[in-house]
């Protein structure tokens, strides 16, 4: 896909077809060829101003409205092409690399749409990852670079599939110039270069399902989608408090082969402060009390739109899928701690919150010492204050409550 996409002159998209019976011409509305609004302070005789598409500032590509950019292969076609031409049933648009333009407007500076933010994301790895191999640099250009393949991969979460074993291989073609000329490697979807922060993933707008034979419970391919999202948290000033002991073998990006748990070239082991229990809502009590398990009443309190690290306090914990009625026990991995602004900090409240970032596990019955992956947690932590409203929120990996522990995850 990267050589045929990659490489072509042109790529045209039937945007408003529904399937592949359905042609990419249109029948086209006369009533919506120009808009024509008078603007009477400025006593300018009119303004024309093109109808909302999914490439307008209010409407950019991360929301299309066209079913065609839905499609989890499109994403990838889109972003692989030097050149899209658009067929609408009002304008056609082309969509190159830096820039956007409709038949709308005839002057580029006067159009009012915009390219797709998701394309000059993609296109920005280029500009930052020679960074990656220079002295001093390394750090701030694989947070950049996970940045923006964080943002990627939300997107790509949000797109359908007609078969389900297809979501890494309609991911592939994306990868491959990666691969090839900065030598990163992927496992199951997860950068292996950046292994702890890749695993920092959860899922928002709800629960998945669980996808156990397509890949690791550690790795966001094992969970299926359809309706929430996969997100991760801003990387801002993280700071990673565990390791990567036994890193899991390299894989292509193919829809060939069923996961097995028992084959351990595919485990990670990480070693890092680890407890039993969980953060949940009842840490916010004065007197710092906090749950061993999780139940289905406490799950349903879980924040469904959670933003990331200044916000939500109150779900920290986010189950990967359906937990179930019956209790388990549930163990808190922590993986790195981030300090962020609070975003309305005032004189009573503090300037910086620290946060504990980690995933949940559970044991695995029958592969003894070994753990699955059920959840993730950003637990926000508030020190002491002379306010009332703001009661202490303590830290959940207290050094008498936890132990530095290797645990291997399948």
């Amino acid at each position: 896909m990267s050589d045929i996409f990659g490489n072509s002159i042109v790529t045209i998209a039937a945007s408003e077809a529904h399937d592949s019976g359905q042609g990419f011409i249109a029948q086209r509305n006369p009533l919506s060829y120009t808009i024509c609004q008078v603007n009477v302070e400025t006593k300018q005789p009119f303004e024309v101003i093109p109808p909302c598409t999914p490439h307008c500032p209010d409407h950019p590509f991360d929301n299309a409205q066209y079913h065609l950019d839905t499609r989890a292969w499109v994403l990838q076609e889109r972003l692989l092409s030097s050149r899209t031409i658009h067929f609408t049933r009002n304008f056609v648009h082309l969509e190159c690399k830096t820039d956007l333009k409709c038949e709308a407007m005839s002057e580029i500076h006067n159009c009012h749409h915009q390219g797709s933010r998701t394309k000059a994301d993609y296109e920005n790895f280029y500009a930052l990852l020679p960074s990656l191999e220079m002295e001093g640099m390394r750090d701030f250009g694989g947070e950049t670079f996970l940045g923006y393949w964080h943002q990627l991969t939300r997107k790509y979460s949000t797109t359908n599939l007609s078969r389900a074993s297809d979501l890494l291989v309609a991911l592939a073609g994306l990868t491959k110039p990666l691969r090839e000329q900065y030598h990163l490697t992927w496992s199951f979807g997860l950068c292996r270069d950046f292994l702890l922060r890749e695993m920092l993933w959860y899922v928002r707008g709800g629960v998945g399902v669980r996808f156990p034979d397509r890949a690791p419970t550690w790795a966001w391919a094992g969970i299926d989608v359809r309706g929430p999202q996969i997100i991760y948290d801003p990387g801002l000033s993280v700071t990673l408090v565990a390791n990567v002991t036994t890193i899991p073998q390299e894989t292509k990006f193919t829809r060939k082969g069923n996961y097995s748990a028992s084959d351990a070239q595919h485990h990670v082991k990480v070693a890092g402060p680890f407890r039993f229990g969980v953060p949940t809502p009842m840490t916010n009590s004065s007197d710092g009390t906090s749950s061993t398990s999780l139940s289905m009443k406490k799950v349903s309190s879980t924040h469904p739109l959670c933003q990331g690290l200044p916000w939500h306090r109150d779900c920290p914990f986010h189950p990967d899928f359906d937990l179930g009625n019956e209790d388990i026990p549930l163990y808190g991995l922590l993986v790195a701690r981030c300090w962020q602004k609070a975003p309305f900090a005032t004189t009573d409240v503090p300037q910086q919150w620290e946060t504990e970032i980690g995933v949940v596990l559970t044991p695995v019955t029958e592969h003894p010492g070994k753990y699955r992956r059920v959840g993730y947690f950003h637990h926000r932590l508030q020190p002491e204050t002379d306010d009332i409203d703001h009661q202490p929120i303590p830290s959940f990996f207290d050094d008498r409550d936890c132990e530095v522990r290797e645990v291997e995850i399948i």
